[in-house]
Parts: C-alpha cells; structure tokens; sequence
C-alpha cells in the first residue's frame, strides 16, 4: 500500500501537487489527509479517481494518477526481481 506521508517527502511529488492545488498548503493537507484515509479505507481506485477529479480538480488528479503508474512500475519490477530469484 502507498504511504501518502513517506511519498510526499519526495520534493518533485509535493511540489507537483501544490501547483496543482495553485500553491495552496492548507488544500494540501486536507487533500494528503483525505487520500490517506482513503487509501487505508480500501476505496476501489476508479471511485478514487473520480473523487479527486471531482473534489480536486484535473490537475492533481493527473500527479495522483502519475504517482499510481510509478508506483505500478515498481511494484512490477520488484516482483519480476522475485521471479527470476
């Protein structure tokens, strides 16, 4: 599972995200706050999605949806690793 507050350390990530927000902190957090408990909710990624979009606005719900293909890519290298081990 993603870990939205070890993630956001990264400095490209959060600064991807606060421009999409139009450099608004306190819409940051709520939004770190709001994806966290989502994520540890279980939410089916589509409705994820679509609430970001909707609640967000389309340009953070392209960081978020680049941050889920980067994630799927490392995920995907690590389990080849395992394979040929």
């Amino acid at each position: 599972m993603i870990d939205i507050f070890s993630i956001i350390e990264d400095i490209r990530f959060r600064t991807s995200l606060l421009e999409s927000m139009e450099w608004d902190e306190d819409l940051l957090h709520t939004f770190l706050f709001y994806f966290d408990d989502q994520l540890k909710s279980n939410t089916d990624l589509k409705t994820l999605l679509s609430e970001i979009k909707e609640c967000f606005g389309n340009a953070t719900f392209n960081v978020i949806v680049q941050l889920f293909k980067e994630e799927a890519l490392f995920v995907d290298g690590y389990l080849n690793d395992i394979k040929g081990e």
